[in-house]
């Protein structure tokens, strides 16, 4: 036992680049890759609403799909003349509503895992939107490398003297939000496992927890989407940091590596699917291009025009000239 810790006290100690690589989780998974752990029962079921819902089409959707797309949704429904029920949550609670086949649509801020990939279900991709750095005004660094930023949030970097380009000095401490743990993407994109996150990150639950602790802590670094930013950043306590030299606002046309993918998605075979719902989906699809410009939503025509991968309406894949 006491040669195990000093092993890994000593491989602790290491370069980075010295060290074991990180686990290979992908940006996407596949959507060949159905999940085959349900039975025939579940497959042959039909949407059954909670009970009493009435209603022609019934939603769950993160909270930021909710609040995006809520008034389109209303708009929607009235002038189809349909009763659309739309619930607010996150993504576990739609993937939780889906297993139980309590809904026609689930929304989610990340691309789905393996096992999210259930039989009869089908991803539709609106958008992704850029994951920023974030400091407190305070600190004037104007960008950091990402390869810095994965050695401050892994702890092999722990001092802002040493981050090329900081503005400050002193021991640097990392917040982390590490929600949706099982999905490819999002803080993932940072660094591929929560395992690999420095002990000493300092782990919030809400997104206005990670805006509130950035804000009053000068040495803190964290990380958020540059609506979230605004939404809870009301008295510009923080800022963003470029990563390479490049903003979260220049994802649409520059290499930008920290972003959430936001998907809805539907039932393609009976007897679960229900056609108002994907009529809903399509509409939804094509107004993602018309969404106010404090969402930062890129939608899903702009991706497909700078080479992003899809397979129908589902990404699946970055542009071949970011690798």
């Amino acid at each position: 036992m006491k040669l195990l810790y000093m092993l890994m006290l000593l491989s602790s100690l290491l370069p980075a680049s010295l060290q074991a690589a990180p686990r290979d989780i992908p940006t996407f998974t596949s959507p060949e890759k159905v999940y085959t752990g349900k039975s025939t029962q579940w497959i042959q079921q039909p949407v059954v609403y909670d009970q009493g819902v009435d209603a022609d089409i019934v939603l769950s959707l993160d909270q930021q799909l909710y609040d995006s797309m809520l008034p389109l949704i209303n708009t929607y429904a009235r002038d189809h003349h349909l009763t659309i029920v739309t619930g607010k949550g996150t993504c576990g609670i739609s993937a939780g509503n889906i297993d139980k086949k309590s809904v026609d649509i689930g929304g989610f801020c990340c691309p789905p895992a393996e096992n999210d990939r259930l039989p009869g279900l089908t991803w539709h991709t609106i958008g992704i939107a850029p994951i920023a750095l974030i400091v407190p005004t305070a600190n004037h660094t104007r960008t950091i490398s990402l390869a810095q930023a994965r050695d401050i949030f892994s702890g092999n970097l722990y001092n802002w003297g040493e981050v090329v380009g900081s503005q400050i000095d002193g021991l640097i401490h990392p917040i982390g939000r590490l929600h949706c743990k099982q999905r490819p993407g999002h803080w993932r994109l940072l660094l591929e496992h929560e395992d690999d996150f420095s002990p000493d990150l300092m782990e919030v639950g809400a997104i206005s927890d990670m805006i509130r602790t950035v804000a009053m802590d000068k040495q803190a670094i964290g990380y958020e989407t540059e609506w979230m930013i605004q939404t809870f950043n009301s008295k510009h306590s923080v800022r963003t940091v470029a990563i390479d030299g490049a903003y979260p606002d220049e994802i649409a046309s520059t290499r930008y590596p920290l972003y959430r993918t936001y998907n809805l998605t539907s039932w393609s075979s009976d007897p679960a699917k229900n056609r108002l719902a994907e009529e809903l989906i399509q509409y939804l699809l094509k107004q993602a291009d018309t969404l106010p410009a404090h969402f930062h939503l890129v939608p899903a025509s702009l991706l497909r025009q700078q080479g992003w991968h899809f397979q129908g309406d589902e990404l699946t894949g970055e542009p071949d000239h970011w690798k």
